[in-house]
């Protein structure tokens, strides 16, 4: 089991429907992570639904639209699960529902770091925006 498997377990529970949509989703974050720090894209440059989907949905033998859906399904099951202290750990976002895009996105980024997207917001840019 990846990383990623590992901690999108921790969020939504390790029963056995879905087991598919979890791997598909923990793929699409460790596919944003390496994009976002091995090969260096900047995170607003990232297409997630035409360079992540589709990638994940390859891995494991899906249609691309088979494994939108199953992402998006997860990002959204992953936000109702998240308590408030999660999101504002994992996220640094509490109030707004993010899209199971920004998600993924977000995702990667605190399997990376062990911080929140904001939180490295706040340390790169200090208090800029």
């Amino acid at each position: 089991m990846t990383k990623e498997e590992y901690f999108i377990r921790g969020i939504i529970g390790t029963g056995k429907s879905g087991r598919l949509d979890s791997r598909i989703f923990a793929y699409a974050v460790g596919i944003a992570r390496r994009m976002m720090f091995r090969e260096g894209i900047p995170m607003e440059e990232i297409q997630v639904t035409k360079s992540i989907y589709p990638e994940a949905g390859k891995h494991y033998g899906k249609k691309t639209k088979t494994a939108s859906r199953a992402i998006e399904r997860l990002g959204n099951q992953c936000w109702k699960k998240m308590s408030r202290e999660q999101r504002e750990k994992y996220l640094g976002e509490t109030e707004r529902p993010l899209s199971p895009g920004e998600m993924v996105l977000y995702l990667g980024c605190y399997c990376e770091y062990h911080k929140s997207y904001k939180e490295m917001e706040r340390e790169l840019y200090g208090d800029i925006f």
